[in-house]
C-alpha cells in the first residue's frame, strides 16, 4: 500500500487528546480512524462530511476534534496533507472530493452534532461536495444519508456493489457519486420535507444568464464539461467547469480554476488559429469559475476510432489527419503556446472530419508550465518535469497516430520507466499490408532522441519516404522464450490469489465478487490448479477453502461466469486434484437453483451456462441430480426456440450489440449451441441434439455475413472475441464439426480463425473474454483440431500481440487488465492469459468449456 507523505495530521497531541478520551486511533490507508470502544451503531444512517483543503485540513481537525471527543461517535479523517490532495484531485471519483472528516454518529446525535460543527467552521473554506446536501453556506458541513460499514449487495454482474436497505428492505445502491440521491423513504433530518420527486435537478440548467446547458459531456472531480447552447446567438457551446478548491496544490497557491484561467488566456492567444475552439465567455459563478467556448464537433477521436475503425482506408486517411495535426501543432506553436496534452480524448473531429485541439490546461503560454501528462501519450521526459519543448509535443502526435492507425492505446507503464524500445514499431509492423506509408513516422515521432522526432516531423510534412518498419525482435515469442513469458504471468497470477486471500480485490475495474470465475477466485483458483509448482498449488488450496468459507456467509448469483455454478465448479476440481474431502462435502449444496427460476438462456449468466457446469459437475462428482439440472436447463432452452427465433428475426450484422446479444458466446445462441452439443454428447438427449443442430445451421448461415462485417473498415476489433463475435461464435462451430463430423462446420470455423488472426493486431486489451488470449485459445482449438500447424504459429504470433501490449519490458513484462492496470481475474486479466501461454508452452485442454465431455464422440 502507497505511503501518504505530507504533514501528518494525526499530531502527537492529537492522538494524545484521543487517547485521553478513551478513544481507539489506528491508521489505515489515507485514512485515520478514531472509534469510541463499545458504540453501538446502526449500520446505515446520515452521515456527516467536513470539507477541507490541503492547507486547511490540519486546523480544521483541531477545531472540530472537541465537539466529536464530546459526542459519542465515530469519525475518520486524512492522514496527511498530501492524502488530503489526491482526495481533491482530478483522479478521484466525483463522490470522494472533499471528504476531509467523515462522522458517523447515533440518530439521536447527528443533527445537534452536525449543527454545532457547522457553527464551529463558519468561514472556513472547502471544496464542495457534490455528493453531499449543504447544511448552511457559510461552513463546510455536508450530509447524506449512506452505509455506516461496508454492506455489499450483488449487482447485475455478479459484483459487489455498496448497497443500503429502504424501509422494505429492499437494496438500493449505496455509494456516493457526482450528485445528491436522498433516501426517498425518509424526510430531510434537517428541512422535514419528503424528497423532492426524481428528475428535477436533471433539467437543462442556465450558466451565466445565457447558457443552457441539458447535460453533461463528462464529470470529473474537479468540475464537469458540457454541451449547450447560447441562447444570445443560438450557437452550439462547450461549458467547462472547474470546482474551487479542486486539484489544488499542497500549499494552496493555485487549484483547477488557475488552471481553466490558464487555458482562456491561451485561447485567447490562439484565438486566429483554425482547428482551435473560440472563448465566448469566462465567469464566476460562486467560488466555481466556467469557461465557455465553440462548439468545434460532435465527437473526439478517441470515440470516433472506437465507433468508426481505425485510419487504414483510403476514406479515413491517416496521413490526411497527420498533416494537419501537425500543422495545426506549427500554428500553435508559431504563437509561442505548447500543447503538452495532444491525445485523441482532446482531438475533436468536424463532421467533414476535420481535427480541432481543445483542452489546453496543461499548455505552456510563453515559458510558463503546468506540471501534468497523459499516461503513454505524453513524452518520459514531460513526465518526469523536465522543461516544457516543441518536441514534447510531437512525441504526442505520434503516439496518436500510434492509436489512430491501430486502435490500441500506447503502453503507460513502460515510458515512466525507460523510453519506447521498439514496441511502436513492432505493432505497427503487426498489421502487414494494412499499415498506412504515414504511419512509419510513428517511431521517429515517438523517439526517445528529440532530434529523430524533429526530422520525423519534417518528413512528414513534405511527404518524404519514412524508414521501414520491422519489428523489434524481442517482442517476437519464441520456443525459447515462451517459459518465461509464463513465469512472468504465473508469478502475477500469484499475487493476485494473494490480494483475494487479503481482501485486496478491488481494482479501477470496480470491487469484483471475491468468489466466481469471471474476475474472482473460481477463476484464478483453477488456473493455479494447473500448474504443478507446490506454491501455486498451495495457493490454489487457500483459495478453494477460502472461498467454501465465504460462500457459507454470502450467495451470490446462479450464474456460471458471474455466480455459484462456477464456483462450485472450481470447489469441486480442486477436490479432486488435492484430494480434499472437506472441499467436496463444501460442493454439495452449491449450485442447486432450479431452472424454472432462472430468466436468462446465455452461457454467461442463464440456463446454457449453469447447465454446462450441472454436466462438469456431474462427471466430477458423479452426483445423478447434477445431471437432472442440466437436463432441466436443456428443456427450458428447448422450449425457448432460439434458432427458430434468429429464423423468423434474423439480427443486423452490422450492429455489434445485435451480434453480441443474440448470436455471441457469452449471451446469444453460440454459449447455448455449445451446451446442448454437449449435452447431446454426454447424454444422447436428442432434444438437446435437435435443437443444437438447428442452432448450428442458423450460426453458419450467418458466419459469411459476419466474417463480412468483420472485415469491414470501421468494424470494432471486438467483433473477434471470444465473448461477443468470431472467436466464440468459430469454436461453437469447430467443435461440432469435430464431434458430428461435419466438415462445412469445420471449414467455417477454420474461415473465422483465419480472420480472427488478421484482426487481432488491433485489439486493445490482452484478456480471455474480449482480448488476445480468447483469439489465442481459439488458434490452439483449431490448430488441434484440424492438425494445421499454421494455426498454432498464428496463437505464437498473438502472444506476441500479447506481449507488445504488456508494461514493463520484454524480458520482465507486467500484463494489464481491462482497465490497463496489473492484475485482474481470469476473463479480464493476468491469469486468463496465463492459461493461453501455458496451453501454447505445455499443450493440454481449455478449461470452463466442457470440452472432456465432447471428446467421447469424436
Amino acid at each position: 500500500m502507497r505511503e501518504h507523505t505530507g504533514t501528518r495530521t494525526c499530531t502527537v497531541g492529537i492522538r494524545e487528546r484521543a487517547v485521553e478520551a478513551g478513544r481507539v486511533v489506528s491508521d489505515y490507508g489515507p485514512w485515520t480512524d478514531v472509534a469510541l470502544p463499545g458504540l453501538d451503531l446502526p449500520p446505515q444512517g446520515w452521515k456527516i462530511h467536513v470539507s477541507a483543503r490541503p492547507v486547511t485540513l490540519l486546523s480544521t481537525v483541531e477545531r472540530v476534534l472537541p465537539l466529536l471527543l464530546r459526542t459519542p461517535c465515530r469519525f475518520k479523517f486524512a492522514r496527511t496533507t498530501e492524502a488530503m490532495r489526491e482526495l481533491n484531485s482530478h483522479h478521484n471519483r466525483p463522490g470522494a472530493v472533499g471528504k476531509g472528516v467523515t462522522v458517523y454518529t447515533r440518530p439521536d446525535d447527528f443533527a445537534g452534532l452536525a449543527e454545532k460543527l457547522a457553527a464551529e467552521l463558519v468561514g472556513v473554506e472547502g471544496p464542495g461536495i457534490p455528493s453531499d446536501r449543504r447544511l448552511r453556506p457559510d461552513a463546510p458541513v455536508y450530509y447524506r444519508y449512506a452505509p455506516f460499514a461496508g454492506v455489499y449487495g450483488i449487482d447485475g454482474n455478479g459484483d459487489f456493489q455498496l448497497v443500503l436497505h429502504d424501509a422494505e428492505g429492499r437494496e438500493r445502491p449505496g455509494a456516493a457519486d457526482g450528485r445528491y440521491q436522498p433516501p426517498d423513504w425518509l424526510p430531510d433530518p434537517f428541512t422535514g420535507q419528503p424528497p423532492s420527486p426524481g428528475g428535477s435537478d436533471r433539467e437543462p440548467v442556465l450558466l451565466g444568464g445565457r447558457f443552457l446547458v441539458p447535460g453533461a459531456i463528462a464529470h470529473t472531480a474537479v468540475g464537469g464539461v458540457y454541451r449547450g447552447s447560447d441562447r444570445e446567438s443560438g450557437a452550439g457551446v462547450v461549458v467547462k467547469e472547474r470546482r474551487a478548491y479542486t486539484g489544488e496544490d499542497l500549499d494552496g497557491s493555485r487549484d483547477a480554476r488557475h488552471r481553466l484561467r490558464g487555458e482562456a488566456a491561451v485561447l485567447r492567444r490562439l484565438e486566429d488559429v483554425a482547428g482551435v475552439p473560440r472563448v465566448v465567455d469566462h465567469f464566476r459563478h460562486g467560488a466555481d469559475e466556467f469557461l465557455v467556448t465553440t462548439d468545434v464537433g460532435p465527437r473526439d477521436l478517441r470515440t470516433d476510432v472506437a465507433e468508426n475503425g481505425t485510419y487504414t482506408t483510403p476514406e479515413r486517411d491517416l496521413e490526411r489527419l497527420g498533416r494537419d495535426l501537425l500543422g495545426l501543432l506549427d500554428a500553435v506553436h508559431g504563437r509561442g503556446v505548447l500543447v503538452r496534452d495532444l491525445a485523441p480524448k482532446n482531438i475533436v473531429l468536424a463532421d467533414d472530419g476535420a481535427p480541432s485541439l481543445v483542452d489546453f490546461e496543461i499548455s505552456s503560454l510563453d515559458g510558463d508550465q503546468v506540471h501534468g501528462w497523459t499516461p503513454g501519450y505524453s513524452s518520459p521526459a514531460q513526465e518526469r518535469g523536465e522543461p516544457a519543448c516543441e518536441e514534447d509535443d510531437l512525441y504526442s502526435l505520434g503516439a496518436t497516430l500510434l492509436y489512430a492507425a491501430t486502435g490500441t492505446e500506447p503502453a503507460a507503464r513502460s515510458t515512466r520507466a525507460v523510453p519506447d524500445d521498439g514496441r511502436a514499431r513492432t505493432l505497427l509492423a503487426s498489421l502487414g499490408d494494412g499499415v498506412p506509408p504515414c504511419a512509419r513516422a510513428v517511431p521517429g515521432l515517438m523517439s526517445p532522441d528529440p532530434a529523430e522526432r524533429r526530422a520525423a516531423a519534417d518528413l512528414l510534412r513534405r511527404g518524404g519516404d519514412h524508414p521501414p518498419l520491422r519489428a523489434e525482435p524481442r517482442y517476437t515469442v519464441t520456443p525459447h522464450s515462451l517459459p518465461a513469458l509464463v513465469a512472468s504471468a504465473l508469478e502475477q497470477t500469484r499475487g493476485v490469489a494473494r490480494d483475494l486471500l487479503s481482501g485486496r480485490g478491488g481494482s479501477p475495474g470496480g470491487r469484483p465478487s471475491p468468489t466466481n470465475l469471471y474476475r474472482g477466485a473460481a477463476g484464478v483458483g483453477t488456473e493455479l490448479l494447473r500448474q504443478g509448482d507446490a506454491e501455486s498449488r498451495g495457493l490454489a488450496r487457500a483459495l478453494a477453502h477460502w472461498t467454501a468459507g465465504f460462500l457459507t456467509l454470502r450467495r451470490s448469483l446462479p450464474g456460471l461466469q458471474d455466480g455459484e455454478a462456477g464456483t462450485a465448479l472450481f470447489l469441486a476440481a480442486a477436490a479432486r486434484e488435492l484430494d480434499e474431502p472437506t472441499l467436496a462435502d463444501a460442493v454439495r449444496p452449491l449450485a442447486r437453483t432450479a431452472p424454472e427460476s432462472v430468466p436468462e438462456t446465455d452461457y454467461s449468466s442463464g440456463l446454457a451456462g449453469i447447465g454446462l457446469a450441472q454436466l462438469q459437475l456431474w462427471r466430477l462428482c458423479g452426483d445423478g441430480s447434477r445431471l437432472d439440472l442440466a437436463q432441466g436447463c436443456a428443456e427450458r432452452l428447448v422450449a425457448s426456440a432460439p434458432a427458430e427465433g434468429l429464423r423468423a428475426c434474423p439480427p443486423d450484422l452490422r450492429d455489434h450489440e445485435e451480434v453480441t446479444t443474440r448470436l455471441g458466446f457469452a449471451h446469444g445462441v453460440a454459449g447455448v449451441a455449445h451446451f446442448l452439443l454437449c449435452l447431446e454428447a454426454a447424454t444422447g438427449d436428442t432434444a438437446a441434439g435437435a435443437e443444437a443442430a438447428a442452432c448450428l445451421e442458423v450460426l453458419a448461415g450467418f458466419v459469411p455475413g459476419l466474417v463480412s462485417a468483420a472485415s469491414a473498415p470501421e468494424a470494432r476489433p471486438m467483433a473477434a472475441s471470444f465473448c461477443q463475435g468470431l472467436t466464440g461464435i468459430g469454436g461453437v462451430l469447430l467443435r461440432a464439426g469435430s464431434v458430428r463430423g461435419e466438415p462445412r462446420y469445420t471449414g467455417l470455423a477454420e474461415t473465422t480463425a483465419s480472420h480472427c488472426r488478421a484482426l487481432a493486431p488491433k485489439m486493445q486489451v490482452a484478456c480471455q473474454c474480449c482480448g488476445l488470449a480468447g483469439v489465442g485459445e481459439f488458434l490452439l482449438d483449431t490448430a488441434g483440431l484440424t492438425g494445421g500447424a499454421a494455426y498454432r504459429d498464428a496463437a505464437v504470433d498473438v502472444a506476441g500481440l500479447v506481449l507488445v501490449r504488456s508494461a514493463g519490458t520484454p524480458e520482465a513484462p507486467v500484463f494489464l487488465d481491462h482497465t490497463r492496470e496489473p492484475g485482474g481475474g481470469w476473463a479480464t486479466g493476468v491469469s486468463g492469459v496465463l492459461s493461453f501461454l501455458r496451453r501454447l508452452d505445455r499443450g493440454g485442454p481449455r478449461d470452463w468449456l466442457g470440452d472432456e465431455l465432447l471428446a467421447a464422440r469424436r
